[in-house]
């Protein structure tokens, strides 16, 4: 949860910042319909791409929040008249809607990236619905006898594990893997605002 909400925040000041460097420039009609598509095409390329690897996950957000960045700028209008002259405000327009879209896409896929590069291997020492939204959630002991708490668990997978007795294997970037060597997926899917299925 603490990375969720911190890749929401920091997507939004990201783009803020972005967006002030460039408060200056007025942005014309052809400017906000290019800025427009391209928000478009980060908001499809964040929820088709499947994960691989951490590389093109870096480069999704360092393309994506610019553009998120340059959307906020392209919304914004001058203030006229004298007691607002010169002063920017952000207008009602769809630009505005996409670049939230950008934003949410990106800390959804944060959040489900964290997820589905931790490799599990062990044994499921417990079981548990924790605090953050009611998911499922289980504690691995590893080989090494060090454990870790994961939450986001597939609810055919969270019942099939016998506390204390079940072994699961998850590999890295990886949404399935096997509980008593059954195979089955692991790793709940994630979504955008309940809407788009973001991909595994």
């Amino acid at each position: 949860m603490l990375t969720l909400a911190l890749s929401v925040f920091g997507s939004l000041i990201v783009s803020a910042l972005v967006a002030r460097q460039f408060r200056g420039i007025s942005s014309t009609p052809k400017m906000k319909g290019a800025v427009l598509a391209a928000t478009f095409l980060c908001v499809a390329m964040l929820t088709t791409i499947h994960y691989r690897r951490i590389a093109v996950e870096i480069l999704l957000v360092l393309v994506s929040l610019p553009v998120a960045g340059f959307g906020m700028w392209a919304a914004q209008t001058k203030v006229e008249g004298s007691a607002g002259a010169g002063r920017p405000k952000i207008e009602i327009h769809p630009i505005v809607i996409c670049c939230v879209l950008v934003c949410l896409a990106v800390s959804s896929r944060i959040f489900q990236a964290e997820r589905l590069s931790t490799e599990l291997s062990g044994l499921v020492s417990s079981k548990y619905i924790s605090h953050n939204h009611s998911s499922r959630a289980i504690v691995v002991t590893r080989s090494d006898q060090t454990t870790i708490a994961f939450e986001g668990i597939e609810e055919q997978a969270w019942n099939s594990i016998n506390e204390g007795r079940s072994s699961i294997n998850k590999p890295a970037w990886s949404a399935f893997g096997t509980i008593d060597g059954t195979s089955m997926r692991i790793v709940t899917k994630a979504n955008l605002c309940v809407v788009i299925w973001m991909p595994d």
